[in-house]
């Protein structure tokens, strides 16, 4: 692989090496997260003064472009001098700040990422609301996302930028990611889907691609009626029910009915404008949905990937698409493409897939 080096340098970034010489290079880009990579490369006085400061990698051939976090040099008179060079991909800019005051969501998907940028790194506020230049990172862009027009009602406070995007792109099923392929200084944050290539896509024991599986369905511990309880004391504590949407409603009634209690105490209706008391009941439900999601039946099937050359990563699939999984007994799975890692070494050069969990399917 090719890696350009690209260093920070009076406000803007400048290309100062090329490495193609390295013993070994692990490239990890990940559909919702940061991706990563390592470098092992012979050391040399210069590389160990060119790795300092604010450092970007890049390839010609990757969307994905990395942060230097650390270099580790290891000596040894029998093997050699080696750098280990590795860090996290340009996402990872957004863990340097936290969603500092406590910020309610009630709107599209696409406005309540805008806020969370605009807020903590475009045009940042301090703790009490105040315009806080020092936290601006003028690097950072909004490309077009207005068409994620899905309905967000959350609250958050304390967590890291990045996590909260996270935590809103996994539920809505979408990826993101800071692209700066036309300008190295200007970071362009989008959100995207993977295209449903189920059809055309399918990794099963009978193409020779699909090795080990592993099913197993267990409903020991799925409620599907939560009670989730809000803010107050006694008989004036605020609780609403919440109700999965099922097209039997004899699934939520006597002995199919299963109940749980949700404690969102930490849940505020109060903010610096004040919040309607409907629009309270719906953050808790949106909290009910949530833990319904994460307690529900769960139908575990797993297995591995082997033989990927019928497909060609960037011909056949993308990062973020969705693919069919198919054993020998016929149970039938989609999946989404959630990791692709790369690496090269004396051995060659090899491309690996990861999947998301498996989504049993009657397709």
């Amino acid at each position: 692989m090719i890696i350009y080096v690209w260093k920070y340098q009076n406000g803007y970034f400048k290309r100062t090496a090329v490495i193609d010489y390295a013993t070994s290079v692990i490239w990890v880009s990940r559909y919702c997260d940061c991706g990563e990579f390592e470098i092992y490369v012979s050391a040399s006085k210069e590389l160990t003064e060119l790795f300092r400061g604010e450092i970007l990698l890049t390839r010609s051939e990757s969307e994905t472009t990395m942060v230097l976090e650390k270099v580790q040099l290891t000596t040894d008179a029998e093997s050699g001098d080696f750098l280990i060079i590795s860090g996290r991909s340009l996402e990872c800019v957004l863990n340097r700040r936290v969603v500092n005051r406590q910020t309610t969501l009630d709107g599209t998907l696409a406005d309540g990422i805008k806020k969370l940028l605009n807020d903590n790194v475009i045009n940042p506020l301090s703790q009490n609301g105040w315009s806080d230049n020092d936290r601006k990172i003028p690097n950072i862009e909004i490309g077009n996302i207005d068409h994620f027009t899905d309905s967000l009602k959350k609250q958050i406070t304390g967590d890291s930028l990045l996590n909260a995007i996270i935590d809103i792109c996994t539920s809505y099923g979408c990826g993101f990611r800071l692209n700066n392929k036309d300008n190295i200084d200007k970071f362009v944050f989008t959100i995207y889907k993977g295209s449903d290539i189920s059809n055309g896509v399918v990794f099963s024991q009978r193409f020779g691609n699909l090795g080990k599986t592993e099913y197993l369905y267990d409903s020991s511990n799925s409620p599907n009626m939560l009670y989730v309880a809000g803010e107050g004391e006694g008989i004036d504590r605020v609780i609403t029910l919440y109700e999965p949407d099922v097209s039997d409603f004899s699934e939520l009634e006597g002995l199919s009915r299963k109940e749980y209690w949700v404690d969102q105490r930490d849940c505020s209706s109060t903010t610096g404008s004040g919040m309607a008391d409907t629009f309270y009941l719906q953050l808790l439900q949106s909290k009910g949905q949530e833990k319904y999601q994460e307690m529900k039946s769960v139908v575990s099937y797993s297995g591995e990937i082997v033989n990927n050359d019928m497909y060609k990563y960037g011909v056949d699939y993308e990062l973020g698409d969705i693919v069919l999984i198919e054993n020998d007994y016929g149970i039938k799975a989609k999946a989404t493409i959630i990791e692709i890692t790369e690496v090269e070494d004396a051995s060659g050069y090899t491309l690996v897939p990861k999947l998301s969990e498996w989504r049993v399917t009657d397709v």
